[in-house]
């Protein structure tokens, strides 16, 4: 996925009810503002539990010629660069 110019693996599960971005990606590559009054627990496959805080409203992402605005929350112990779901 891109965010401007910037280039984010991204991983796509269907099942998912969330887009997570890890804290660290969005620091370097997306500067919007955050709400960091939105803190929530997410359950993950293994049953543990994390907490995802700060929120990030309408943040246009595109792949290739396909475009599309996603809501995102911040895991800042996340496996990954990008979720969506």
């Amino acid at each position: 996925m891109c965010f401007g110019d910037e280039v984010i693996q991204a991983v796509i599960d269907s099942g998912l009810q969330l887009n997570i971005i890890h804290a660290d990606i969005f620091k370097q590559s997306i500067h919007l503002p955050v709400d960091t009054s939105q803190v929530i627990k997410m359950n993950d496959a293994n049953g543990g539990t994390g907490e995802l805080r700060g929120y990030v409203q309408n943040v246009h992402l595109t792949c290739g010629s396909i475009g599309t605005v996603a809501n995102l929350y911040l895991g800042q112990k996340a496996p990954f660069k990008l979720l969506l779901g």
